[in-house]
């Protein structure tokens, strides 16, 4: 077991870093109170896998322009849960992988009784992608306490495909502001969906592009409008389903009608 105040892999122009954490019991504790930085002037790579965990303060990947940070999490038990929000693409480049049943979750955040974000090409020049997917029996997992944020400012990217789950506490954002881009694909086939469970998906200001082909849309609660602002949405060849989960979603039928046409 390896524990840190705090972390920075690549942290000035031109450097190349990189940090692994790997096997049942290999465990790296940074402090929650300090970001865990993964490219923050320069090129930074973590990898966790084999049932590895690192547990730390809020995650940025690509914290500064001109960064690069990629972190993949891959396999059963393996886990890496920052304390406080995600930032994928700062204002720089970044790349998380979820794969193969790992789990990423935010934990907490420093304002008492707040709870956490994912937010997916945070600032304007920041651009963030994001894979959640499984080739095995284990169900990999994206959660935020909080929201999912896609293209805040900058540019994102969620992919959710088979074999692989992410997790709003409260909404997914695709897009906020007007600069901004976002890109949402739910994808799966009849061999595995991709899920995605939220309050609601809403379209912001920006350019939202919205791919769902054979995921799933699972709600987590009571809402009147649950893909708010798509006054149309397409559907690729492998369909959609929506999962209302136990909850009342009373724009339901609605949001089936403009989706899927006549029912």
């Amino acid at each position: 077991m390896a524990q840190s105040d705090s972390g920075t892999i690549g942290s000035s122009n031109g450097s190349v870093g990189s940090g692994l954490v790997s096997g049942p019991g290999s465990t790296w504790n940074l402090s929650a109170g300090s970001a865990f930085m993964i490219g923050e002037s320069g090129r930074g790579t973590l990898r966790i896998d084999d049932g590895g965990a690192v547990h730390s303060g809020q995650g940025i990947i690509g914290w500064l322009a001109g960064s690069d940070g990629s972190a993949i999490v891959s396999g059963r038990t393996t886990i890496w849960d920052p304390f406080n929000n995600i930032y994928v693409g700062f204002e720089g480049l970044g790349d998380l992988r979820v794969l193969e049943g790992a789990t990423v979750r935010t934990v907490g955040s420093s304002a008492p009784g707040a709870a956490a974000k994912i937010y997916i090409g945070s600032q304007a020049g920041g651009v963030g992608t994001v894979t959640v997917s499984s080739t095995t029996a284990d169900i990999s997992t994206l959660a935020a306490s909080d929201r999912i944020e896609i293209g805040s400012v900058g540019t994102g990217t969620l992919t959710i495909d088979k074999g692989g789950l992410a997790v709003a506490g409260s909404d997914t954002w695709l897009t906020v502001v007007g600069t901004a881009t976002g890109t949402l694909n739910l994808i799966g086939d009849a061999s595995g969906r991709g899920v995605l469970e939220t309050g609601s998906v809403i379209k912001g200001d920006g350019n939202a592009t919205f791919n769902l082909n054979g995921g799933v849309l699972r709600a987590n609660r009571d809402e009147t409008d649950f893909l708010n602002g798509f006054s149309t949405q397409a559907i690729g060849s492998e369909g959609a389903s929506f999962d209302t989960n136990g909850y009342e979603l009373a724009d339901l039928v609605g949001q089936q009608r403009r989706v899927y046409g006549n029912h």
